[in-house]
């Protein structure tokens, strides 16, 4: 008989409050090397600051893309920054130095590679219906007919980058969803992760023949796959069932890297804000 286990509420508690916090820090390397050594062969002034400290600081575009900064106030969140972590070793370059050496320095950017295993996050959601529906409702009260559509979404869990979208309507469930998706891209896919609405004989025997791992929680009822027929990667599946059996689903979560799962969720949730259908 499967054992539930009671939530510790006040240590959930605690956790969502840690995901709000912040941790910065530098390896001893890059300390050690924060300012230049002086060039032999440069005309003028020689240079204060090394390209690793002005990569640091440019590394943060994130966040000056988010409150429209200059690099003038890129430069004193640095230094409001280094006062806070009270490194004696280094300081944050000057703004002038930002801006001048930002046009020539080589900022190593990691490039997508087409060659790489996809290690695909599915999820799915709803999207409201704008134009005629709503005035119906309005105009005449809340019908039964009113329709809604969903949006599937594949995203790589290595570069987060969406790889298949396929809009359904809401009679299609999220397997037939999910097959669509695997069909619509031609790589290697490595693995698949998606939550227990994914955990059908359909979506295991495409995974099989794409000979990919399948991270999908099986269902409170699931049987053990006996003679195969989950396909290969049913083996994968019947490693989940024995770990909810045992007790030890979150722990097959963590070890398989289930909770990556959150990235579709979010690119989801996204989506649903920015689109609209008429």
């Amino acid at each position: 008989m499967l054992q539930k286990t009671k939530r510790d509420w006040s240590a959930y508690n605690k956790s969502l409050v840690k995901r709000g916090d912040l941790f910065l820090w530098f390896d001893e390397e890059t300390l050690s090397n924060w300012y230049s050594e002086p060039e032999r062969y440069k005309r003028g002034r020689p240079y204060v600051d090394s390209d690793a400290a002005i990569q640091t600081l440019l590394s943060m575009l994130s966040i000056r893309e988010v409150f429209y900064w200059s690099y003038r106030s890129l430069a004193g969140f640095g230094q409001n920054l280094f006062s806070m972590l009270v490194i004696a070793e280094a300081t944050a370059p000057n703004y002038s130095s930002i801006c001048k050496r930002a046009k020539t320095l080589d900022v190593p950017i990691n490039v997508y590679d087409h060659r790489q295993t996809l290690h695909l996050l599915i999820d799915s959601t709803g999207l409201k219906v704008f134009g005629e529906g709503e005035w119906k409702v309005k105009k005449h009260g809340v019908s039964k007919r009113r329709t809604w559509r969903k949006i599937h979404i594949a995203v790589d869990g290595n570069t987060y980058q969406i790889h298949a979208v396929e809009t359904t309507k809401t009679n299609v469930d999220d397997t037939e969803g999910a097959l669509k998706l695997i069909r619509k891209i031609g790589k290697r896919i490595g693995s698949m992760r998606g939550d227990g609405a994914y955990d059908k004989k359909k979506v295991y025997k495409e995974l099989s023949g794409r000979k990919s791992k399948a991270c999908i929680p099986p269902r409170s009822n699931a049987r053990l796959d006996h003679c195969g027929a989950f396909g290969l990667a049913g083996r994968y599946r019947n490693e989940a069932i024995i770990a909810m059996r045992k007790g030890d689903l979150d722990g097959w979560k963590e070890r398989t890297k289930y909770h990556r799962r959150s990235l579709a969720k979010l690119a989801c949730s996204k989506s649903n804000k920015s689109s609209t259908i008429y």
